[in-house]
């Protein structure tokens, strides 16, 4: 966190990022329905023991203990109307792309954070840059960007209500990512379907 502040402060992409942990071993799975599940729950479970009350958004209705659960567009404006703090973890699809924009920003509580670690394209920059300068929302901290590296020229870098990651919340493990790929490997050569497949009608 301190490297990814000091980087900021000198508008530097860091790009040997290796070292930095963000999340570190919350994201063990690629990205389908299922395991993006279990990513989304394992983050649930950890801010929940920090005190918070968690309520989660998905394009299908689910059920998760403890958290309170909303699902489709019908609740999404419900969803960030009780959100203080937005966690955007996301799998980008057309339908997901731009969904931070003019209009859902002005549906969370006036004071609330964003955080995104999807991906940069959930994110409409002008929108929200104008909701941080109105102070509609408090702060910003972004993993992930339109375009990456960040320019330098981009408002971003020195806009005092927005922290700047280099793209480190969920880096790949390699030990995890290599039994992964003899895992499906294996099953492949014996007829048997791998784990994680991405669904073409879902996009992810």
């Amino acid at each position: 966190m301190v490297r990814c502040f000091l980087a900021q402060c000198r508008i530097t992409w860091l790009a040997e990022n290796n070292n930095i942990r963000i999340v570190g071993e919350l994201v063990r799975d690629q990205c389908n329905d299922k395991s993006w599940r279990r990513v989304c729950r394992k983050l649930y479970r950890r801010v929940k023991a920090l005190g918070f009350k968690v309520a989660g958004w998905s394009r299908t209705e689910k059920e998760v203990e403890g958290v309170e659960c909303f699902y489709g567009e019908k609740h999404l404006e419900a969803f960030l109307n009780r959100t203080k703090i937005l966690c955007c973890l996301l799998p980008l699809t057309p339908k997901t792309t731009g969904i931070i924009n003019s209009k859902t920003i002005s549906q969370l509580p006036r004071g609330s954070y964003i955080v995104n670690a999807g991906r940069g394209q959930h994110v409409v920059d002008t929108c929200l840059l104008r909701a941080l300068d109105t102070g509609h929302i408090a702060g910003a901290a972004l993993d992930v960007f339109n375009e990456e590296p960040l320019p330098s020229q981009h408002p971003y870098w020195a806009h005092p209500k927005v922290s700047v990651w280099p793209h480190v919340s969920a880096q790949s493990n390699a030990d995890s990512a290599a039994e992964q790929v003899a895992d499906a490997n294996g099953k492949v050569f014996s007829g048997t379907v791998p784990n994680n497949l991405v669904s073409r009608e879902q996009q992810y």
